[in-house]
């Protein structure tokens, strides 16, 4: 019986749409084709093995996997109404994953008089976003145009533009360091100018490379619009661009496309066109602010579809942001909201709602003569609940990573147990050559103070497996964010790892290994 298998994941892209028109037939075979690819690329099969405290296989139990969390990344841009409004805050948090805030991050915003900072609503709204475990990118470091500039800077001699320049820098990414999961380095370089031309070209690799190394956690982004909106020429052009950044010397992760709709219809052929078109990068790619304004909510209902299912099929693409969904605090106004101003949700936020729940997924059954409950799901965070004759059912968490083949899953059933099991995020390798001496630090888990922690680090030479045959390494204690490894590969050979958090759930369940009774159980891989 295979043991508890999780594997990691890779960041992908994020998207903007394309204006343009489809006829009736050509719109469901492209749906169609849409439909098969995210069968094939979003979804994973799960075997999932319920055994006794003893190893035995447990038949005919129940089994609930309720997904809770997606691996694709659907969020919005919101505002400091997420402070001041708490249906706006329900509303929000019901809806979406991640999160971007509209201004409360922008230089103009952080420092409206020279030397003059201010962080506090940015502070705020990330408070709560953290608290309901929703990422936030971050948006933006710089704007390139110079209407966005702050006026205090406009004018600036080049010597202490420059100086103002590192500064922003180093304030803003100091403070989200760990926090925020991107950042928008310097926004809409293709038709903005103003710190090039004052500073010279090598101002935009510079800005890139002083904040990967302040924050090297961060993925850090271009953005930029009309590029999945626009021409293929224009496409062409974003791509050029970011190959000379990169070839100057600028660490880009990701690659920004907004997506602000202007015209009667949104075409996905040709946003798969561009995408494609983008793919050659091999970055990852980011819808990162979609929008689009209709005074027909069915037809704005429509465009969203189109968009999102043609992202979600794009094997390059890794989630959408939409830049606004209230019509009372939408950029473009109500008639590009999902939600009117009375709460109520539109065409567009039925859809968005129905797409959502379509790439969900929900599966109830029991365990064969083996132990095993078998199901197809949507990648992402599920909680599992499997009932075995006790009061309570057991109750584990797991993480569906995008891979080949099953993913398999051991969950031993022991009674009044509860816990969750991840990999541990940003997880880094040191290996020094003179003494031999791998070391490996990672971010620990976010958990709640009433959720005991630890780690088990694992080693294998099977890129592939870090089940029973993976040599468990030790740390100081199972609390720690890093753990070394004095041993080294044959010539030839390589060692692989990975490092596994996990946490008792709370309602009573007793500390982290051990039941609710007080006895020892082994939630762990390593001992």
């Amino acid at each position: 019986m295979p043991s508890d298998l999780i594997r990691v994941g890779i960041g992908g892209l994020w998207l903007a749409c394309a204006l343009g028109s489809s006829d009736p037939a050509a719109s469901q075979d492209w749906k169609d084709e849409a439909n098969a690819r995210i069968e094939q690329i979003r979804k994973r099969d799960v075997e999932i093995y319920v055994a006794d405290e003893y190893g035995a296989p447990i038949s005919a139990a129940p089994v609930d996997a309720t997904q809770t969390r997606h691996h694709f990344a659907f969020g919005s841009e919101i505002g400091f109404a997420l402070v001041e409004n708490p249906t706006y805050r329900e509303f929000f948090f019901d809806h979406f994953e991640w999160a971007v805030f509209g201004n409360e991050t922008k230089w103009f915003y952080n420092e409206p008089i020279r030397d003059f900072e201010t962080y506090s609503r940015a502070e705020a709204m990330y408070d709560l976003c953290e608290q309901h475990g929703v990422p936030v990118r971050g948006h933006c470091l710089f704007w390139a145009k110079e209407r966005f500039v702050p006026g205090w800077a406009r004018n600036l001699p080049d010597d202490e533009l420059r100086e103002e320049v590192d500064e922003r820098i180093d304030s803003a990414v100091t403070r989200f360091k760990d926090r925020f999961r991107h950042w928008d380095v310097n926004n809409e370089m293709l038709d903005g100018h103003f710190f090039e031309q004052r500073l010279g070209p090598e101002i935009r690799p510079h800005m890139f490379q002083r904040s990967h190394d302040i924050d090297p956690y961060s993925k850090l982004f271009v953005n930029d619009y009309s590029i999945i909106a626009g021409s293929s020429s224009r496409t062409n052009s974003y791509i050029q661009q970011i190959r000379g950044l990169i070839e100057a010397g600028a660490p880009i992760h990701a690659i920004g496309v907004q997506g602000h709709f202007w015209g009667d219809t949104v075409d996905p052929v040709t946003i798969l066109a561009r995408l494609d078109q983008l793919s050659v990068l091999d970055l990852p790619i980011w819808v990162t602010e979609y929008d689009a304004v209709d005074a027909d909510d069915q037809r704005r209902a429509d465009k969203l579809e189109n968009c999102y299912r043609a992202a979600f099929s794009h094997r390059s693409v890794d989630g959408i942001l939409m830049w606004g969904f209230w019509a009372g605090a939408h950029w473009r106004g109500p008639d590009a909201a999902i939600v009117d101003l009375d709460w109520t949700l539109n065409a567009a936020g039925e859809r968005y709602e129905a797409l959502i729940d379509e790439w969900t997924t929900h599966e109830q059954g029991e365990t064969d003569a083996a132990g095993r409950f078998v199901f197809r799901g949507f990648h992402g965070t599920y909680q599992i609940s499997v009932e075995a004759g006790e009061p309570e059912p057991l109750r584990a968490g797991l993480e569906l990573f995008p891979g080949e083949g099953p993913a398999s899953f051991l969950i031993p059933l022991v009674p009044g147990s509860c816990f969750a099991a991840r990999e541990v995020e940003n997880l880094r390798l040191e290996h020094d050559a003179d003494s031999g001496l791998t070391t490996l630090r990672w971010k620990p888990i976010p958990a709640r103070q009433d959720m005991a922690s630890t780690y088990d680090t694992l080693r294998s030479t099977d890129a592939s497996s870090f089940d029973a045959g993976a040599f468990c390494l030790e740390a100081d204690d199972g609390a720690d964010a890093a753990a070394s490894d004095a041993d080294e590969p044959f010539s030839g050979a390589a060692f692989f790892y990975a490092v596994r958090g996990a946490y008792d759930c709370p309602q009573g369940e007793g500390p982290l290994g051990a039941r609710s009774d007080g006895t020892p159980r082994d939630a762990r891989a390593c001992p």
